[in-house]
Parts: C-alpha cells; structure tokens; sequence
C-alpha cells in the first residue's frame, strides 16, 4: 500500500473518529435551568418551553423544559417528552399558625391522584394501568411522588405521567410554598425518558 493510501486512510479514521466524539459530547451534554429559585440540570438537546408554555395557560410554570424531537400534536405548546414546575403559596394566619401541619396539602394532592385513578369509571380510556407511589427527601424537603402508566385505546400508546408533591414553609416570613413537578412521555419514549427524569430529579434544588 502506497504511503498517499496509508494517509487517506489515516485521515479517514481521524474524522470519523472526531464526528463520533462530537455526537457523544452532544448526546451527553447538559444544561442547566436557574431562575425562579430552582434549578437543575436537563439535556442538551431538550429546549426551554418556560415562556411559551406559561403564555398558553392560565396557569404560570416556574419551568417547562421537554424534548423538541417528541413535539407531540400540533398547536401544542409543550413536547410530549416534557418536565415542568409550578408553585402555589399560602399564608399564615395573623398569629403565625399555618392552616394545615407541614406535608399535609403535598400528601394530599398525590392522595387525590391515587383516588382519581382507582376509581374505574375516571379513566375508561385507559387500559393495562399500573400506579405507584413513594415518598422520598428532594432538595432536603419530604416529597410525595406518584407514577401513571397506561395504554391509551384511542391511539393504542402508552402515556406515562410522574408527578411530585412537596413544600417549603418560610416560618420567619409566614410563607409555605406548594411545589409541583411533572413529568411526562408517550409511547417508545417513556423508557428512555425516565433515565432522563431521574438525572433532572436528582439535580433538582430549591433555592
């Protein structure tokens, strides 16, 4: 083999082996959400929904990031493939009393997706449905967690729905803030997506 050979197939070698670097590091990059007193870090190739997503409901989202590639039905302002934060907040009374002990309203939400869920007649549009549920400390704070899996018999796809209840109370300020994660897929995605939820869960803090 002549030495111009041996060079072009050096330098053959040498670029497929750089694309195949740019892709893992592109694969494998993150980026990191930080404002509205929470943070933590999401994939690289996900997008930041916050804005658009908060001009299209009534509802204001602290976060929604989700996957560009799993967009989901038309005119819809989130992917299906998305992870997404809002907050509600209470006062204490004029003594300095919180209306309910501390946990109560995160345990009672995941409580009342358990309930809607049991109850047969809530999702007849459903089949093979599996819940689950688990309490576990997120940024130092007890949080209620529940998971929805179910094939959907209109488009014959699972959808998965995971979501997250906890609080924060500001006793110097008589302030408790209601936070809320969700976390959802559709169809092949939901596996993957999970492995994903878990990183930006873990990441997760509370300023």
């Amino acid at each position: 083999m002549s030495k111009s050979k041996q060079y072009i197939i050096i330098l053959a070698i040498g670029i497929i082996i750089m694309g195949l670097l740019v892709f893992f590091n592109l694969n494998n990059s993150t980026k990191t959400f930080s404002r509205n007193n929470i943070s933590f870090d999401y994939p690289g190739s996900w997008q930041d929904y916050t804005e658009k997503a908060s001009a299209n409901n009534i509802e204001k989202y602290l976060a929604a990031v989700g996957d560009p590639n799993t967009a989901g039905a038309n005119g819809k302002s989130m992917p299906t493939t998305a992870f997404i934060v809002t907050k509600t907040e209470d006062n204490a009374n004029s003594t300095g009393d919180f209306p309910h002990p501390e946990g109560f309203m995160s345990k009672a939400l995941i409580q009342s997706w358990v309930n809607t869920t049991n109850a047969s007649n809530m999702h007849p549009n459903y089949i093979n449905v599996k819940i689950t549920t688990r309490n576990f400390t997120l940024s130092g704070l007890k949080a209620y967690e529940f998971t929805f899996t179910g094939l959907h018999t209109s488009n014959n796809k699972y959808e998965y729905t995971r979501i997250i209840a906890f609080e924060k109370r500001d006793v110097s300020k008589k302030k408790e803030t209601y936070y809320m994660i969700m976390c959802t897929a559709m169809g092949s995605d939901i596996e993957k997506s999970k492995t994903m939820f878990d990183g930006i869960i873990d990441s997760f803090k509370v300023q």
